[in-house]
């Protein structure tokens, strides 16, 4: 049984939006993170396996946490959604997506670095291994001269527990 332990008194700053930068790997390359006073301090890798990194355009990438409890059975499920908007199109870029949705498959763990320079583990966590799989994508070059050109990608998972901050070295 939980019971209430912590406080949250206000906090005067300003907190920045968005995401500035996305580290993917395979679920299968990762065989764990250590786990202290509640934060990811590191991560193990299989052998020879690192994270690929991602890097976005101003307000082009979110992440959304959304905690639902079900009143009947007491039990709570969490859904994350990472949206990125991967701008342009060309052979290089196609490839790219064309890994994310193969990676899908079986799933990915994201390491999510926001713009207040925190970074959040996604698609793992202690109580399940949940990973993130694609759930949507949509690519265009757009009709007019000024419209973006490039490609959304959506990354969803469900799990029982809100993501951990990680303050290790992300592999790469």
């Amino acid at each position: 049984k939980m019971a209430l332990t912590t406080g949250i008194a206000a906090i005067c700053q300003a907190w920045n939006g968005g995401g500035k930068k996305l580290y993917l790997v395979d679920l299968p390359d990762v065989t764990s993170f250590t786990l202290a006073g509640g934060i990811y301090t590191a991560v193990t890798m299989a052998s020879g396996k690192v994270f690929k990194e991602y890097a976005f355009h101003d307000d082009t990438f979110d992440w959304k946490e959304d905690p639902n409890r079900n009143t009947e059975s007491g039990s709570t499920m969490i859904k994350n959604t990472l949206e990125m908007f991967i701008q342009g199109k060309s052979q290089t870029l196609r490839n790219a997506i064309e890994e994310i949705i193969g990676s899908s498959t079986c799933g990915v763990i994201a390491i999510l670095e926001d713009n207040n320079d925190t970074k959040w583990v996604i698609g793992y966590g202690e109580r399940n291994k949940r990973a993130l799989k694609m759930s949507t994508g949509a690519g265009s070059i757009g009709k007019k001269l000024d419209d973006m050109v490039g490609t959304t990608i959506t990354l969803t998972n469900d799990t029982v527990e809100l993501a951990r901050t990680f303050t290790g070295t992300v592999p790469v």
